[in-house]
């Protein structure tokens, strides 16, 4: 009896050990397993970055040729735009595209660079109030956005009226704690700091705004425009945005050469008019390529400013 009792506690015992090292070696497989896909996942993002560098210099060659050859001015169905670029290499696709950076309002053209600080850019102001009464907001909250974007992005710490500086970012009531950036803006993300765009459907404002790192400038390319800009054009000519879309459905196809041929065609509606946003060329671009090899993907966003007649990188941005 006492010999059987001894056995079953030998057979639990071995079980028991069996039953930790089945735990251990699933634990160490798991590991393991997480290791080889993270390692494989590594690889092939330093590939997708290597393939994305050489797609930006495809794109830089093929703007610096449009700059070289084309006639003066860009429109929306040249084949810069139009085209796509991809090629296959060892089981990686890669596909760009040049998307045109104008007919956003710029939220970095709210200011102005100075010799010691960011000023407020009056025309800019007023351009963005309009475009948000046109989006239905209220003169309560578009005079907080405003202030707030300004107060985060200038060098001095002196509040507006509706706006914040250090000691409110810092304070108790606000997480995480932080401080103004006192720089352009980087990223349309960067509104999610300011407790303003909390009244604001961010996602909505997009399809209207952007930011262009390093630029205090918006520029309207009138040969570009789509339906869906008209909300942009009729804030910056003070105009309703019906009469806006016919500007835009009015367009020829081959564009204007110039502004002052925009001008001309559309007199009626833009008597006196300020121009000076508006262009019929585009002044840079954004590659938005795609890395897919099996089941990953990878992304890239790169900014491409013309300076001086040759196209540069400015910034890029990965999986964003």
């Amino acid at each position: 009896m006492y010999t059987d009792n001894k056995r079953g506690v030998v057979l639990i015992s071995v079980l028991l050990i069996v039953l930790i090292l089945s735990g251990i070696s699933v634990s160490l497989g798991e590991i393991f397993f997480k290791s080889i896909k993270r390692s494989t996942y590594i690889e092939f993002q330093s590939t997708s970055i290597q393939l994305q560098r050489n797609m930006e210099s495809l794109g830089i060659d093929l703007i610096d040729q449009n700059l070289r050859y084309n006639k003066g001015y860009l429109t929306k169905n040249d084949q810069l735009l139009k085209d796509e670029i991809f090629f296959e290499s060892n089981g990686f696709l890669i596909r760009s595209r040049l998307v045109d950076t104008s007919n956003c309002f710029n939220l970095n053209s709210l200011l102005i660079s100075a010799e010691n600080n960011k000023l407020p850019n009056d025309r800019s102001i007023s351009v963005l109030s309009n475009m948000l009464l046109f989006l239905n907001y209220e003169d309560r909250q578009i005079d907080s956005l405003i202030d707030q974007i300004i107060d985060w992005v200038d060098y001095d710490d002196q509040p507006r009226s509706n706006g914040y500086e250090d000691y409110f970012y810092t304070g108790p009531i606000n997480e995480p704690r932080q401080y103004t950036s006192k720089r352009t803006l980087y990223d349309f993300s960067e509104l999610n700091n300011l407790p303003a765009s909390r009244e604001f459907d961010l996602n909505d404002l997009k399809k209207y705004m952007c930011v262009i790192p390093y630029s205090e400038k918006t520029n309207i390319n009138v040969n570009t425009l789509e339906l869906e800009d008209a909300l942009v054009l009729a804030s910056y000519l003070g105009i309703s945005i019906d009469d806006a879309e016919y500007l835009i459905m009015n367009n020829p196809i081959d564009g204007f050469k110039t502004i002052e041929e925009f001008k001309d065609a559309f007199t009626n509606f833009l008597p006196d008019k300020s121009m000076n946003n508006f262009s019929t060329n585009t002044e840079s671009f954004y590659l938005m390529s795609d890395t897919i090899y099996e089941n990953y993907t990878f992304k890239s966003k790169s900014l491409i400013t013309i300076e001086k007649g040759r196209a540069t990188i400015t910034t890029r941005t990965y999986n964003n």
